[in-house]
């Protein structure tokens, strides 16, 4: 796995570029049941996609990312929304402060992902809920494209099947409750042709070669920080 710092040095040339092209992530809100003024931690916030459905769902939601060019976007998406400068593996919010917790493709490139699933067990409320969406080792189509990993395995990326994963989540103090795709209109697609075909596959791959799990978790109310 990489350094903290080569992370940093990795996404800050990532974020210099302009914002990348529009996300769908009203679907990744509605997996979760969070009411009105719940407070909501998206950990790797990126361009702030996540964070712009959350507040505009009512919810008290705060980003965090690891590099100032990446806030810097998501500042512009989201206004006055609360963001701050942090690693996932030490996360600057006091424990049980958190009700909800979202982690949306960024848990595989952590230096210690480990450590950064202990952090969302620690703020998450007794029975606080948290939703991750990490990449498929045995994804089928990596078989065909002869490679297997996101286009951000250059600079980090730990890559676990379904049973790694909720190995790597309860150690880390959190109770698997759901495994699910990740909604498939959630990435930009260049073409309608891609869009479609993308579609189809989602629809016929099973859950097992699928590319990216959103696992839902929750924090036992008998969890210890």
């Amino acid at each position: 796995m990489a350094t903290l710092q080569e992370l940093r040095r990795y996404y800050q040339r990532r974020y210099a570029a302009p914002p990348g092209a529009m996300r769908d992530y009203r679907s990744y809100l509605d997996l979760i049941d969070a009411e009105p003024g719940s407070r909501i931690l998206d950990v790797g916030c990126g361009e702030g996609f996540f964070l712009e459905e959350a507040i505009r769902g009512g919810l008290a939601a705060v980003g965090v990312e690891i590099v100032q060019p990446a806030l810097r976007l998501a500042r512009q998406r989201i206004g006055g929304g609360k963001l701050a400068a942090a690693a996932g593996e030490a996360l600057p919010f006091a424990d049980a402060s958190m009700d909800f917790v979202a982690c949306l493709g960024s848990l595989e490139h952590f230096a210690q992902p480990a450590a950064g699933a202990q952090e969302v067990a620690r703020v998450l409320r007794p029975d606080g809920q948290a939703m991750i969406a990490v990449p498929n080792r045995q994804f089928l189509g990596w078989l065909f494209l002869r490679r297997q990993g996101t286009e951000q395995q250059e600079v980090a990326e730990l890559l676990l099947d379904r049973q790694g994963w909720i190995d790597l989540l309860t150690a880390a103090g959190l109770e698997v409750v759901a495994i699910s795709k990740e909604p498939w209109h959630t990435k930009p697609f260049p073409s309608v042709l891609k869009r479609i075909v993308v579609r189809a596959a989602w629809h016929l791959i099973p859950l097992r070669w699928t590319y990216q799990f959103v696992i839902r978790c929750r924090r036992p109310p008998c969890h210890s920080v």
